[in-house]
């Protein structure tokens, strides 16, 4: 099974999220991939943590994706989390499509080879169904990004429309109150939102291009005097908004 690199919107990724030198990714861009995806997914980080502790279980070169760990070792691989804990979160993985449990009578994981028929029973957590949905997930990882990076752009937009506002009204209540709807975290249509119901003007950053050079002003000295950059007296309003 090889995999080559996921279609993503164009200037979104400048690296492969699937590396096509392999026929089975490695280990942390499955995760990574996973990370990113993980609100389209509906995955928990701790669930991703037990993920990433039976994918530790797998050799790196194998014919097979199925973990024989016990819950004891995947638990000790998690820092210790209960065994109910692992059950849970192979449950959901189970539900969301990323994982096959084949239980043996006993419970127990192991292969039991066919040596004769080239055949094996393999009894585990059967990982084949996140491998197959492997570029459905970088896909999926690929248009969170895309969404991120939209939100940060509106967020910034929305922030400096607000500062303008106060610039020329320090009272403006209208202002304060968007720096603290900011505080927030916000979904792009919340972000949308906002901007359309702004009764101030907002003018767009002009479009620059990241491979041109970037313009310099020449410095000059005559008599031991030096031209300088002059600033604003006045300082941006600073909100002490909290990182989301």
């Amino acid at each position: 099974m090889a995999f080559t690199q996921a279609t993503a919107p164009t200037g979104l990724r400048t690296s492969e999220i699937l590396s096509a030198d392999n026929s089975i990714p490695e280990r942390h861009i499955v995760v990574a991939t996973l990370r990113n995806a993980a609100p389209r997914l509906g995955l928990s980080a701790s669930v991703i943590s037990t993920l990433d502790a039976m994918l530790s279980c797998l050799a790196p070169k194998r014919n097979h994706h199925t973990v024989f760990a016990s819950n004891a070792t995947l638990t000790f691989r998690r820092n210790g989390i209960s065994d109910r804990t692992i059950r849970r979160h192979a449950a959901t993985l189970q539900d969301i499509g990323l994982l096959v449990r084949r239980d043996s009578p006993n419970r127990k994981r192991f292969t039991k080879h066919n040596r004769h028929e080239g055949k094996a029973l393999r009894f585990g957590f059967d990982l084949s169904p996140l491998f197959d949905r492997l570029h459905e997930i970088a896909s999926m990882a690929a248009e969170v990004m895309k969404e991120r990076e939209q939100i940060d752009y509106l967020r910034a937009k929305i922030r400096a429309a607000a500062n303008a506002s106060l610039t020329d009204n320090p009272n403006d209540e209208i202002a304060l109150d968007i720096f603290r709807v900011l505080r927030r975290k916000l979904s792009l249509k919340d972000c949308e939102q906002i901007l359309s119901n702004l009764p101030i003007s907002v003018v767009d950053a002009e479009s620059v291009d990241d491979e041109s050079p970037v313009s310099t002003t020449t410095m000059t000295a005559s008599d031991g005097q030096f031209v300088r950059h002059h600033h604003k007296s006045n300082k941006e309003h600073i909100d002490k908004e909290s990182i989301t």
